[in-house]
């Protein structure tokens, strides 16, 4: 496992003209977790908040999701003529 010890130790090894680069990372990942976080109590919210809609809405939206999935599943494969139409 490594230890902010070590990571602290190959830091202390790197070029100086990279020293922003490493800083530039470092604050994109802060950035990316500060956004997931944020991401993951906006889907629990709206979660939470399903158990609030009335049945003509869920029956609406399991209907979407079947058509959705029954075009998506039937769709034509291009890609796949080629090798049918080969021999």
């Amino acid at each position: 496992m490594i230890t902010l010890k070590t990571l602290v130790a190959e830091l202390q090894q790197a070029p100086p003209e990279h020293l922003e680069e490493v800083y530039r990372v470092l604050h994109e990942l802060q950035a990316k977790a500060e956004a997931n976080k944020k991401l993951a109590a906006e889907t629990m919210r709206i979660l939470n908040s399903m158990e609030e809609l009335p049945a003509e809405t869920w029956a609406e939206i399991d209907e979407y999701q079947r058509r959705l999935r029954a075009e998506l599943f039937t769709r034509p494969r291009p890609e796949f003529d080629d090798e049918a139409n080969a021999a």
